[in-house]
């Protein structure tokens, strides 16, 4: 079987599309023949950008459209038995490549596209809608994948398609773990200290003022508690680290430039505690996001807001604990620091252990390869 994955525009060193390549891996040992198509036309920023005039976002638009042709027609001269089509931007074209070929479409969405474009455009949202919509509306779509339950069910309303969730979680084969105290060495850090840590986009602090409310519990917390933080942009970091300095932090806050996957390792082996604050918008509200499964493939407990999703699967593992009333920002920074203040004192390490069992025995990808093979299987099956 021939299967064409179509993915957006993006620098395969510094932005991977890990969806993609687990995909292409279990189909290829599956004895399949998967391609990855990128056209590098193929405009990423289209509904991305901050808004535009008028002008401007009809520019995008006609541009979109042309650009999806060019991706379908490269697809179609591939003649695939099946297209994967990778959220809202590669969609159009597989929609148009599948029509013409008369092949099965799946569509692998990892973000609900809708509410993440709503937060910048109300119109561009619509628009996202519409494609989706379009796409649908021709019965072109046979399956849909999603990262999380919220975003599946929504799928299966607005497209009226089955749609199964897929974790944003590694190999464990990927998965090469640091000995803690070998870790802590290397960062210089004490046994006696208690080492909290963010590991992943700076720009996710940034919204909503998440630094703040960080740094300002980092103030209230006891003396053996310590950040590191790990992320980028590199001008992002330098930001943070005057920051940090202002406040009087500079000896018990770290800041990290960002780095790829395979050297991490030490920085969670290190950790007591992993952090995800993200702010209570509507595409954050419901989503998983890709380092609560990091955390717990190496043994980090998670502290995270009361987020539908991500609650769900703290409380079903026991993998960390949960802050309670994140979408009121009056009490974000005394509830961050009296969970530093409590966890420091109670001990992490067993939440660590049952989270990354959890992550063994359920969520890691060897568990769901099989699972999105067979679904590609049984797309042409039926067609």
């Amino acid at each position: 079987m021939r299967v064409s994955i179509l993915i957006p525009k993006a620098d395969p060193a510094d932005q991977p599309n890990l969806r993609a390549l687990r995909e292409y891996d279990a189909l290829e040992r599956a004895g399949h023949e998967p391609e990855i198509m990128n056209v590098a036309m193929l405009h990423y920023s289209y509904m991305s950008a901050p808004p535009m005039g008028r002008g401007q976002l009809l520019k995008r638009i006609a541009y979109h459209r042309a650009t999806t042709r060019s991706l379908a027609l490269w697809t179609i001269v591939g003649k695939p038995d099946l297209i994967i089509a990778h959220d809202i931007y590669t969609l159009s074209a597989g929609a148009r490549a599948a029509r013409k070929l008369g092949v099965p479409l799946l569509y692998d969405s990892h973000e609900d596209w809708p509410a993440l474009i709503g937060e910048k455009s109300r119109i561009e949202s619509l628009l996202a809608q519409w494609i989706e919509n379009s796409a649908f509306g021709r019965q072109t779509i046979h399956h849909a994948f999603a990262p999380c339950q919220t975003i599946a069910g929504s799928l299966e309303k607005r497209l009226g398609v089955p749609a199964t969730v897929l974790y944003n979680a590694r190999a464990t084969r990927d998965i090469v773990r640091t000995d803690r105290s070998v870790a802590r060495a290397q960062l210089g850090f004490s046994n006696y200290d208690f080492v909290v840590g963010y590991i992943g986009a700076i720009e996710q602090l940034q919204k909503g003022n998440m630094f703040e409310v960080l740094f300002g519990a980092m103030v209230d917390a006891p003396s053996h508690v310590k950040l590191i933080v790990v992320g980028g942009p590199n001008e992002a970091t330098d930001e943070l680290r005057v920051r940090a300095k202002g406040m009087g932090l500079q000896d018990r806050i770290r800041i990290k430039n960002s780095r790829p996957f395979e050297r991490l390792s030490p920085f969670y082996g290190a950790l007591d505690l992993g952090l995800i604050l993200l702010a209570p918008l509507r595409n954050y509200v419901v989503s998983l996001p890709n380092k609560l499964f990091d955390y717990m493939a190496f043994g980090v407990p998670v502290l995270a807001p009361d987020y539908p999703e991500i609650a769900s699967v703290l409380r079903d593992t026991g993998a960390g604990w949960l802050l309670g009333g994140w979408e009121h920002p009056v009490t974000r920074m005394l509830t961050l620091s009296g969970m530093l203040d409590i966890l420091s004192d109670l001990g992490t390490r067993e939440a660590g252990e049952r989270g990354r069992r959890a992550f063994l025995e359920k969520y890691a990808w060897d568990h769901q390869a099989r699972r999105f093979v067979d679904i590609c299987e049984s797309s042409i099956s039926v067609t």
